[in-house]
């Protein structure tokens, strides 16, 4: 008499995701973010760091060698007193190369994403005044494949610092992001970023606030849209002076994509105003804009600083690029069952594609109450007789 043994097998998939980009030439600016350090003595030291689509067939940064254009900051007082403070000629960037980090090790990520920081830092003596200080950059233009806002090759960045009085006479140093934003995410995956600050004067009193808000538009470019200009007029790519604020925002396309949810999704991508979490599922391929500003609260509930990030993400179709099988009797994809009826001793036939992609195998199976595993890519199992056996 014939003997039957069949292993219901279920069968763990474990997918590489390529990232299928299509990464289109454009401008340059990707975002950036803008800080302060108070040094005592009406001194303070500030650190403007821009990033730049370096995929891209724009400019290099403002007072890099060969850019072309001298970058500056401009320094206003809220009185208005006179028609600014003063105008700061900026040195060259520290320039590097960011690397993308993931946290999916089997994500691949394609050679035209590429991603340059370049940090400035200037020291500026600036008397303790009743009114707020502005201290501003302006620069065009974005990436005109830009999905969520309108114009976006016309629209420029503004990035700026009000320094109030509150944190002049405590001579307080405003709050920094920890970490960077992802360069890429997956569509259709969920995404759980730490996008929180720290207070580096370690105030324990301190409460931080989190928000989407409306990236700043800066600059301008003849035929764009916004007022033509030449390249450090007041209306030019990268403004000498920089403008007195108020600023106007990019202008969002509206529907799914607003400046409190820029990324859209589904569930939508949203920021938690207590901790900083950004979590969601974008649900389509594009670049976005998005601003976060977080909001540096003393114990009374006034602001001391407010920082705000501007950056570009994309959202990239993603597709397996490993397919995990065996050769099995039955299999739906996702269970795999063997038939058996022969020997108790069973050889798996591995049948997972692309094997240059593949790094490790485990398999596991718990047999009489005990846990059995292999790394092998093809592995010998013995059971102990008939019946059914389940593994992974």
């Amino acid at each position: 008499m014939h003997k039957t043994i069949e292993f219901p097998y279920y069968f763990a998939l474990f997918i590489l995701l390529l990232f299928i980009g299509s990464k289109a030439k454009g401008a340059h600016i990707i975002g950036g973010d803008f800080y302060y350090e108070c040094l005592g003595n009406n001194e303070y030291r500030f650190n403007l760091i821009l990033y730049r689509d370096c995929a891209s067939s724009g400019a290099l940064f403002d007072s890099a060698p060969l850019s072309g254009i001298i970058g500056t900051v401009t320094v206003y007082r809220e009185d208005r007193a006179q028609p600014f403070f003063r105008t700061i000629e900026l040195d060259a960037p520290q320039v590097e190369d960011i690397e993308a980090e993931i946290d999916n090790p089997c994500l691949v990520i394609p050679p035209n994403i590429c991603v340059q920081k370049g940090e400035y830092t200037f020291d500026l003596n600036l008397p303790e005044s009743e009114f707020a200080y502005q201290i501003v950059y302006q620069r065009c233009c974005r990436n005109r494949t830009i999905s969520n806002i309108f114009d976006p090759g016309g629209t420029g960045i503004t990035f700026v610092i009000d320094l109030n009085p509150r944190a002049q006479q405590n001579c307080n140093s405003s709050i920094r992001f920890n970490n960077f934003p992802p360069i890429v995410i997956c569509e259709g995956e969920p995404l759980n970023f730490d996008h929180s600050a720290f207070d580096p004067d370690m105030d324990s009193t301190v409460t931080i606030e989190y928000e989407f808000c409306a990236p700043l538009d800066g600059g301008g470019l003849a035929g764009s849209g916004n007022s033509p200009g030449s390249a450090t007029g007041p209306n030019g790519v990268a403004p000498n002076p920089d403008t007195r604020p108020p600023y106007q925002t990019a202008i969002f396309t509206g529907g799914d994509f607003t400046e409190s949810t820029p990324l859209g999704g589904d569930p939508v991508v949203r920021i938690d105003r207590t901790t900083g979490l950004i979590s969601g599922t974008p649900n389509g391929v594009g670049q976005y804009i998005v601003g976060v500003c977080a909001t540096e609260l003393d114990s009374n509930g006034n602001i001391l600083s407010v920082i705000r990030r501007d950056f570009q993400f994309n959202v990239e179709s993603c597709q397996n690029r490993v397919s995990a099988a065996i050769d099995a009797s039955v299999s739906d994809g996702n269970t795999y069952v063997i038939n058996s009826c022969g020997p108790n001793v069973i050889d798996f036939i591995n049948l997972s594609t692309e094997e240059r992609f593949i790094q490790s195998y485990k398999w596991s199976f718990t047999i009489d109450n005990q846990d059995v595993s292999s790394s092998l890519r093809n592995p010998t199992i013995t059971f102990p007789g008939k019946g059914e056996y389940e593994g992974k």
